[in-house]
């Protein structure tokens, strides 16, 4: 009888009692039949069919229970049994549930990073019908804003598609500013996502267009805590970087966003971007990389023919948004290019590649550790079994199978794995958020949704199972080899008979464990000499002395005249504080500016663009130092000039940058 027939035996239900009515009815029929055959009048045969087979009601309730109540009645047994026996030895069930808490704990934290970064699907409909749109030649996924359009109005193989890029914007109408993270989106993004708002309404392609009217729609999570759930927040006015933008909507509960990594707090329309940026829009910049286009496709559709319409539509796409002062070979290689179609049911992120070695590499190191405690688990439980194993033989003398006697101590052995992964399961909520508050983002501390689900769940039952077996099998198999008449014959002497079995397989598991911590302890040392390394490492300047800030006055709404003068401003001051200079660099000050997202994208952008010693910035790729008085003591001296000034309405200026020899820093003008 397989285990879904014996499950259903379980369950009431006047079907299964007409199945086994029929059943036994037929029975009886045929043996009526028979004995009618033989010479027996029908209704004497029946009755006589009847009689044999006994009480029929009592054979229904048989047929029912002997599936699987038997067992369960066995194993509820053993499970009493099992905990009388661990609350009798207080000292040996906690130090073992601990062990296996922290080895189980520590693999089901690793997972659940391993999980919500790597594994889990958006909470989305449809998740796996998701894909994003990407290059063929690096699989990278970020596009202008022009491209977006052009690709919106060729494509025809997506029934929603939309676009999203993520922003930090400061919602503080006066005073400190008050950041928050937020996310451009174009097309039918919600409606695309098949998500339902909370309160209100959520934005649609129709609320994307030039000129749109400046309205937003809020995290749950942001609503939560900013508003406290109230829905009379939809209608208010909400400042993005000092401009009003009215809240029409409350996202769904649950959704974070697309971008794993990053919890969205403030959903804007694309064309918002312009009222935000004002001149420093980027919606018409056709080299400013920041777009991720994602889209459902239509019913019907392979993902191979996704991307092979991609590949139709990307020459006019690209020649539709080609930037117009590109030098020739950049022009080539962005005419090159191909769009294809990658799945997303997980979400895109850009700290996935960075993290998922580092990830594999822990859950290695935990799975050790989780070894490491199943032997030493193993070595107690061989201690006790050397204890019982008087008790063992008198339960074998007096007609115990093996195979029963080693089934009772598997079931005490998965209860401690029981009892480990349910301790071990806070200890990974707790240290899983730790380790988490150690990531980091590029726009801050990481965040990742860590609460259970099936994957999480089934993975921290399983870890628990195998672990039971492993450590309970040995002790349990060694335990039962035992002669019963010797045993109690002799008494205390077959103990000492057994021992040096055990001993030597105890031997055996202490070997193991001390391999496996020599393998922790030197991954271990190599961690700790890196980090060592790191510390030690020279960064090209003397770092005592020195401070460095971030700013973002773009938040506050400066204009880049006005930026430029609170730079000027901070700067000279800075510069000045130190006025009895004790060596060359002291009181030096500078304003550097980040690295933008312009230029050739992929590779190209990573190698080339980058610029060096004698090499040209590309056209609004990069803006390095802007002003110095003095480089800091240690450091090489650079040098920059202008290529060209920024014309109105054009691309940033041009930069040559090259290293001076210290000896020559003060000789000679500027080159």
């Amino acid at each position: 009888m397989g285990w879904l027939a014996r499950v259903r035996n379980l369950l009431p239900g006047a079907r299964h009692a007409a199945e086994v009515a029929r059943e036994l009815d037929f029975h009886v029929a045929e043996l009526a039949d028979r004995l009618a055959a033989e010479g027996m009048p029908r209704a004497a045969a029946e009755r006589e069919a009847r009689l044999r087979f006994g009480h029929l009601q009592g054979l229904k309730e048989e047929t029912r229970a002997a599936g699987i109540v038997g067992w369960l009645e066995a194993l509820a047994q053993d499970l009493r049994y099992a905990w009388r026996g661990l609350r009798a030895s207080p000292g040996f069930t906690l130090t073992v549930v601990v062990s296996l808490a922290l080895g189980i704990g520590a693999n089901s934290a690793i997972f659940s990073l391993f999980n919500a970064l790597l594994l889990r699907s958006l909470p989305v409909e449809q998740p796996q019908e998701l894909v994003q749109v990407v290059r063929t030649e690096d699989g990278g996924g970020e596009w202008t804003n022009p491209i977006w359009e052009a690709v919106r109005q060729r494509q025809d193989v997506f029934s929603g598609v939309f676009a999203v890029g993520t922003t930090s914007v400061n919602l503080a109408s006066g005073g400190p500013a008050r950041f928050a993270a937020g996310a451009y989106v174009g097309g039918d993004f919600f409606p695309t996502l098949g998500l339902r708002p909370a309160t209100g309404r959520l934005l649609t392609g129709d609320d994307d267009h030039r000129g749109c009217p400046p309205v937003a729609v809020l995290g749950h999570g942001f609503w939560q805590r900013e508003f406290g759930g109230s829905a009379e927040a939809v209608g208010r006015s909400l400042p993005v970087n000092g401009h009003p933008f009215e809240v029409v909507g409350v996202a769904q509960r649950g959704f974070f966003g697309v971008e794993v990594g990053r919890q969205i707090d403030v959903y804007l329309p694309l064309c918002a971007e312009a009222v935000v940026q004002g001149s420093n829009s980027t919606l018409d910049v056709r080299a400013n990389w920041w777009l991720t286009i994602m889209g459902r496709p239509r019913s019907g559709l392979t993902p191979e023919a996704v991307s092979a319409r991609l590949a139709a539509i990307s020459p006019a796409v690209l020649e539709a948004s080609v930037p117009g002062d590109w030098d020739a070979e950049n022009t080539r290689q962005f005419l090159a290019m191909r769009l294809t179609a990658a799945p997303a049911a997980t979400g895109v992120s850009e700290v996935r590649l960075t993290y998922r070695p580092a990830l594999l590499m822990l859950l290695g190191v935990v799975a050790l550790v989780l070894l490491i405690a199943c032997a030493n688990v193993a070595n107690l439980l061989l201690a006790r079994g050397a204890s019982r194993r008087h008790e063992v033989a008198m339960r074998l003398a007096l007609g115990a199978s093996r195979g029963r006697i080693i089934r009772q101590m598997l079931t005490e052995s998965l209860l401690l794995a029981g009892l480990g992964a349910g301790l071990g399961v806070l200890f990974a909520r707790w240290s899983s958020a730790l380790l988490l508050g150690m990531l980091g983002t590029r726009g801050g501390v990481m965040w990742l949704d860590l609460s259970l689900d099936q994957r999480l769940v089934a993975f921290t039952t399983g870890v628990a199972v195998v672990t039971g077996v492993l450590f309970g099998l040995l002790p349990a198999w060694r335990a039962t080899r035992v002669d019963p008449q010797g045993a109690m014959r002799a008494g205390g002497r077959s103990i000492v008979q057994g021992g040096s079995a055990r001993f030597t397989l105890g031997k055996g598991l202490a070997l193991a464990q001390v391999a496996l911590s020599l393998v922790l302890v030197a991954a271990a040392a190599l961690l700790l000499g890196t980090f060592r390394n790191l510390a030690t490492v020279d960064p090209g300047f003397e770092r005592a002395g020195r401070l460095a800030l971030t700013m973002d006055l773009s938040a506050a709404g400066f204009t880049d005249a006005r930026r430029m003068a609170i730079e000027r401003e901070l700067v000279t001051p800075a510069a000045g504080a130190g006025r009895a200079p004790r060596r060359r660099g002291d009181g030096a000050a500078g304003v550097g500016h980040g690295v933008e997202r312009r230029g050739v994208p992929s590779r190209q952008a990573r190698a080339g663009a980058l610029g060096g010693q004698g090499q040209h910035v590309q056209p609004g790729e990069r803006r390095l130092l802007r002003r110095r008085r003095h480089p800091p003591a240690g450091r090489p001296r650079f040098r920059a000039r202008r290529r060209a000034r920024r014309p109105a309405g054009g691309d940033r200026q041009r930069g040559l940058c090259r290293q001076v020899p210290r000896g020559r820093a003060a000789a000679g003008p500027h080159p």
